[in-house]
């Protein structure tokens, strides 16, 4: 199996030097994307070496200290560098501008690499820019682990066209397609749970689920939002309901639960109880649960008002 090495380039956000922004910030996403690239290249066998580098006096001084990483990883096959183009920020005119890759030489291993990476994301929708000789690139130049070096300019942050198009098929897919390019082969879509940047998403055959629900072997709920991230730690309105979600993003129910010093009561479905008595499991007691779902302990009673409120076994 062979070694490579992988890095986002300019520094985190937030930091200097952070690259280039638009709708939205070539340091956030690249990043996502690097860890896919990545996941696909581990999952596959091969070694893969982190080369990011997250802050630094200069943009110049960045470069450097990716280079001191990259070249340390002696025997290296490839070093890719993943990046976000940018131009003149463009709203929807119905034109994706695209991928490309940029090399010091567009010639041998390097140019067949470059070609396959820019091949597999246009696969993908977007358009295929080709690859590019640059060098005046600093990352391009001084490396000496023996490796092919690519830039990969995934698409423009600064195009409404390409943010959209991206929104749809997300970092997995990109991130994906890079290493089938490198690795020269299909990777089999993944079916299962995928975190990015400590949020969970769960992809069927290698496309983002959106806005439904999932269960798992165990009978475990969870559900997937508008933009595919799944509910964790906390409160999700969803058709009207509202559902409270653990740090495993599973829903709870058949259960009272403590929110800000306030108790509510999860009903079987896992919705919300609301304008209902909840009867105790083992007294002969109900509990009113009010509008907004809040218990109120002044209106326990022992004779509930059963012909105008609802009655849920706790």
């Amino acid at each position: 199996m062979a070694t490579y090495t992988v890095h986002a380039g300019h520094a985190k956000d937030g930091n200097s030097y952070s690259g280039a922004a638009g709708y939205c910030k070539e340091s956030v996403e690249d990043r996502l994307i690097k860890d896919a690239v990545v996941k696909y290249l581990r999952a596959a066998g091969h070694t893969v070496q982190d080369c990011t580098v997250d802050q630094g006096q200069s943009q110049s001084g960045i470069i450097t200290e990716i280079k001191k990483k990259i070249n340390s990883c002696t025997g290296a096959t490839a070093n890719i560098s993943i990046h976000l183009n940018a131009s003149r920020k463009a709203s929807v005119d119905g034109k994706i501008k695209g991928v490309e890759c940029e090399v010091y030489s567009n010639t041998g291993q390097t140019s067949e690499m470059a070609n396959r990476i820019c091949k597999k994301i246009g696969a993908l929708g977007f358009t295929n820019r080709g690859v590019k000789e640059r060098t005046d690139l600093g990352v391009l130049k001084g490396i000496t682990n023996g490796g092919v070096n690519i830039l990969v300019e995934c698409f423009f942050c600064d195009d409404e066209d390409d943010y959209k198009f991206y929104q749809k098929i997300r970092p997995n897919a990109i991130g994906q397609a890079i290493a089938e390019g490198i690795l020269n082969q299909n990777i089999k879509p993944q079916t299962g749970w995928i975190e990015q940047s400590e949020k969970w998403y769960f992809y069927y055959e290698g496309q983002p689920m959106t806005s439904s629900w999932i269960h798992d072997a165990r009978g475990n709920w969870s559900y997937l939002t508008a933009d595919g991230t799944a509910v964790m730690s906390g409160w999700q309105e969803i058709d009207c309901k509202w559902y409270y979600f653990d740090s495993n993003c599973y829903m709870q129910a058949s259960e009272w639960i403590e929110y800000k010093g306030k108790w509510y009561y999860l009903q079987d479905d896992g919705s919300m109880a609301t304008d209902c008595y909840i009867k105790s499991k083992d007294k002969d007691i109900y509990y009113w649960v009010n509008t907004d779902g809040v218990w109120m302990p002044e209106w326990n009673t022992s004779k509930p008002n059963t012909s105008k409120y609802r009655v849920l076994r706790g």
